[in-house]
């Protein structure tokens, strides 16, 4: 039996819940909603946007979709409301990823990891866009979103930081620039896994750099032990910046198992890129160098390793990101329009999943703060199939807009004909089975 449309305005209001009040009027004021044609409503744009990116509907499949709910609409109709939507989405992802109301943890101190992954479009053999994420290492919610170009590659400054923020981040992101910026300009902490291509110098002797292998050799395995170090540019750089940032760096000495698989690792990976693996790098390969701005009366060396172990939560999250919702499976060309309002609804509708999860399910799965029974995938994975089945809502279809979206969902004219059975092929086959019901 076909259930009243109300019940599905009422489930879509329920699934909107988690959008800042005045949504509408920011899609009004931003130009994505500018009058009411064959989309009716800001609700309804609403819906054609999550269409597209939730259940990845293309075009002809929303205007198919549309059309079963309301009036019939072409594919092009759809996506000239669509192209319209990008900074109303990005406005909207601000608000809710709203970086002043996030709180913070005892002590003051907010541990963000940061990470970032590309995405290709169709047909395209190197990266287009990258995304910089971040996420809240204590409820492991998304905390920011960025989206660019590739030639903004991994850097702390692209992120947004605040006095009491600490910044857990991997190599890629140890260098001078950043991590002068974090700490000096912005007055935000780190904790970083340590380039040992990039020098330290001594506290005592500002001018000569510290060898770490010389350093570390006595250091016995299995054990830690904490450095004071300075990070600065070097003399002969050709940087003018002049600061200096004290801090420490905390080498953990690998067992002698642990440094056997950490060996065969590195060595595979130099043999894939035809390097020349040098003793220097076998050695400090054995160690893991993790340098942060916090003192150790804030954090011990112990503690600030076990954050550090963590900050493979972000890695996840975009694993979960491309697994769900298709992050990496961009279906637009670089440079178009449709690209970014894709990427940014993606991100928004996984922003209304997670809201949804939490008070249906509680807030035990969703932090490190505590004992974990499992990880959200799977309820990521269960929420996501009810929302796309609010949104397609097949048991509101109108039967008699069927033709319609026969119609709309049909091929367009082109060179290359639908194939069919030829016509004589038909008429044999047809008098076959009079035959037969005759005999």
């Amino acid at each position: 039996m076909q259930q009243p449309s109300t019940q599905v305005d009422t489930e879509f209001v329920q699934f909107l819940q988690g959008l800042p009040a005045d949504w509408e009027t920011r899609m009004r004021e931003l130009g994505a909603f500018t009058y009411a044609g064959k989309i009716q409503s800001p609700s309804e744009l609403l819906r054609a946007i999550f269409l597209y990116c939730g259940p990845d509907q293309s075009l002809r499949e929303v205007a198919g979709t549309l059309t079963l709910h309301a009036e019939r609409i072409t594919d092009q109709a759809v996506w000239k409301r669509l192209h319209r939507c990008t900074p109303f989405l990005i406005t909207l992802l601000k608000q809710m990823l709203s970086l002043e109301e996030l709180p913070a943890l005892p002590q003051h101190l907010r541990f963000l990891s940061c990470d970032g992954t590309t995405v290709e479009c169709p047909g395209a053999t190197s990266a287009d866009y990258r995304l910089h994420l971040t996420i809240n290492l204590v409820n492991l919610q998304l905390h920011e979103v960025l989206i660019g170009t590739t030639p903004k590659g991994e850097s702390l400054k692209h992120y947004h930081f605040h006095a009491g923020d600490v910044a857990v981040v991997d190599r890629g992101y140890c260098s001078s620039a950043g991590i002068l910026d974090t700490v000096c300009t912005r007055k935000a902490d780190v904790i970083v896994r340590w380039n040992h291509q990039l020098p330290r110098y001594e506290p005592q002797e500002k001018s000569r750099a510290i060898d770490f292998c010389a350093e570390l050799k006595s250091q016995q395995p299995g054990t830690l032990r904490s450095l004071s170090v300075i990070v600065k540019y070097a003399q002969t750089s050709k940087n003018k910046d002049k600061r200096e940032l004290g801090g420490l760096l905390h080498v953990y000495r690998m067992t002698a198992q642990e440094a056997k698989t950490a060996s065969r690792k590195v060595r595979r990976t130099h043999q894939k890129k035809q390097r020349k693996l040098s003793e220097k790098t076998r050695f400090l390969r054995q160690c893991v160098l993790v340098f942060t701005s916090l003192s150790s009366t804030v954090l011990s060396g112990e503690t600030v390793l076990a954050i550090y172990r963590c900050r493979w939560q972000i890695e996840l999250a975009i694993k979960s990101m491309k697994s769900l919702i298709n992050l990496n499976k961009l279906r637009a060309h670089r440079g178009s329009t449709r690209a970014e309002m894709y990427l940014y609804g993606k991100v928004l509708y996984l922003l209304l999943v997670e809201q949804d999860m939490r008070p249906t399910f509680g807030h035990a799965w969703g932090g490190l703060d505590g004992d974990r029974a499992g990880t959200a995938w799977r309820l990521y994975k269960l929420l996501k199939a009810r929302l796309d089945a609010i949104l397609i809502a097949q048991w509101a279809w109108r039967l008699e807009a069927v033709p319609a979206c026969f119609h709309v969902l049909m091929e367009r004219p082109r060179k290359r004909k639908l194939q069919h059975l030829p016509r004589r092929v038909v008429e044999l086959r047809y008098t076959l089975n009079v035959l037969s019901k005759a005999a």
